[in-house]
């Protein structure tokens, strides 16, 4: 049955960490084999290129492989000299529905060239997608598509006030859509943009996670959690009098119970952005409590973790 059928959806699940480990070890000897066939059917697992992305893994070899893995499948068909940012869109849509890889990898490998910071790739394929609409079955890979460019121009270009537009434009029509994943995330990156007061911004992230968490969308539920630690954090920071003690104290533990949380599922999970993250949340919070010393450690190990993972 093809992967490719009209009305196809984004697989947003993950597998568990070891399976991904397992076929990680094993993807150096599948290319090294020169079999078009073995590389097409790793990369028609939709869970597996998700995973890739969420789970970068040391040195962010799993985001190379999907790379390697995509440009095996393009230069079998068209030549050893062929390669993703010159070949045409239309022919490399055509090419997944003939060796039946989902459209989704397209989406991954965007989200693969964000993190990366490559903006060469980032655009191409951002192009190929967005001229080859009309061409794709999976028609959520557009919202998919300029959620991330959404997230690129806040995170990589610092533009929030594009950010917010294009986050903006993309919760609109996954609403309309009823994309609830996208919808969510769009909210996400609204939110994150936003001025808000630390109350606001903790409440706000707080119904995030709760949604996210309402459709079983695990890693970004974990991901809002972070930005309502921060939030509860800073909330604290401004609740020094005292009769606001006893909520202070409250933010605190609240930070604290959730951030543990986040370390344990960034961790049993393999999400490595997330584990950086909850590592500095770790050092902001030892920090309000004026553990300086704990700080510093929860930051260097945070530091560790960035060029483990090759976070930026």
């Amino acid at each position: 049955m093809s992967l490719n059928k009209p009305n196809e959806k984004i697989d947003w699940g993950i597998k568990k960490k070891d399976e991904v480990i397992e076929v990680v070890e094993n993807l150096g000897d599948v290319l090294k084999s020169g079999n078009v066939d073995d590389v097409s059917k790793i990369l028609q697992d939709k869970q597996l290129l998700r995973s890739f992305v969420i789970q970068k893994g040391e040195g962010g070899k799993n985001l190379q492989y999907l790379n390697e893995l995509v440009d095996f499948v393009i230069k079998d068909e068209f030549g050893q000299n062929a390669d993703i940012l010159d070949i045409e869109g239309e022919k490399l849509i055509s090419l997944l529905h003939e060796r039946e890889i989902p459209e989704q990898v397209l989406g991954e490998m965007l989200s693969s060239a964000y993190h990366m910071h490559d903006r060469i790739k980032f655009f191409r394929i951002y192009s190929v997608i967005m001229e080859n609409s009309e061409k794709l079955h999976n028609k959520e890979l557009i919202e998919f598509a300029n959620h991330d460019l959404a997230s690129w121009y806040g995170s990589v270009e610092k533009d929030s006030d594009k950010s917010q537009k294009l986050n903006k434009e993309v919760l609109d029509s996954a609403k309309m859509k009823d994309l609830k994943i996208i919808a969510t995330k769009a909210k996400f990156g609204i939110t994150f943009n936003r001025d808000l007061k630390p109350k606001e911004k903790a409440q706000g992230f707080a119904e995030i996670r709760e949604s996210m968490e309402a459709v079983e969308h695990h890693y970004d539920a974990h991901r809002a959690r972070i930005e309502e630690i921060k939030a509860l954090v800073e909330l604290a920071s401004r609740q020094k009098s005292q009769n606001e003690k006893e909520m202070r104290f409250e933010n605190i533990d609240r930070a604290i119970a959730l951030s543990k949380e986040v370390l344990d599922y960034a961790i049993k999970s393999g999400y490595s952005n997330l584990e950086v993250l909850a590592r500095e949340a770790q050092a902001l919070i030892a920090k309000e409590t004026g553990d300086i010393r704990r700080s510093e450690q929860f930051s260097e190990k945070a530091r560790e973790l960035k060029e483990k993972y090759l976070y930026k």
